[in-house]
């Protein structure tokens, strides 16, 4: 029962990050203005290992996860000044054996790629590890080199 509740708490903050993100960019337009514009850049990264599988409430997590993921996409879609990019893990190689390099930057940042990223994570398939720490150092060189941006990472995990 913790461990669902944990699970729930996970995915109810992903979602109300993306909310309050879009509540401050709507309160600080005026500001954003007067000074140079920010790129926003959010990453993504969705475990995507066997574990994903399991049952949650009435769905697989994987289920639920895209699910989740993809109605913050279109939240964001289209929003002046951000980009969004996808990172998955624990796709690309069966398990067992154990794999702790199963990490893939799957699209890129680039404006309006909602569409993109919607019909990638459709096509995503759980199959391996976690390996979350390996996935968190690769996600750096991710983010393109930019003055000044505002750089957000999003995990969405079951571990």
């Amino acid at each position: 029962m913790r461990t669902k509740l944990k699970k729930y708490f996970v995915l109810l903050f992903a979602k109300s990050l993306a909310t309050a993100f879009l509540f401050a960019q709507q309160k600080g337009v005026k500001v954003m203005r007067e000074k140079k514009k920010k790129k926003t850049r959010i990453l993504f990264i969705l475990d995507c290992s066997n574990t994903m599988y399991g049952m949650w409430q009435s769905n697989t997590k994987i289920k639920i996860a895209q699910n989740l993921l993809s109605n913050i996409v279109d939240t964001l879609a289209g929003k002046p000044g951000v980009e969004m990019a996808l990172r998955a893990y624990g796709h690309t190689k069966d398990y067992p054996p154990q794999n702790c390099d199963d990490t893939r930057l799957e699209v890129s940042f680039y404006p309006n790629n909602t569409e993109q990223i919607k019909s990638k994570l459709k096509a995503l398939v759980p199959k391996g590890t976690t390996p979350i720490a390996y996935t968190l150092e690769k996600c750096v060189k991710d983010f393109p080199e930019s003055d000044n941006p505002r750089n957000i990472i999003i995990l969405i995990t079951d571990g």
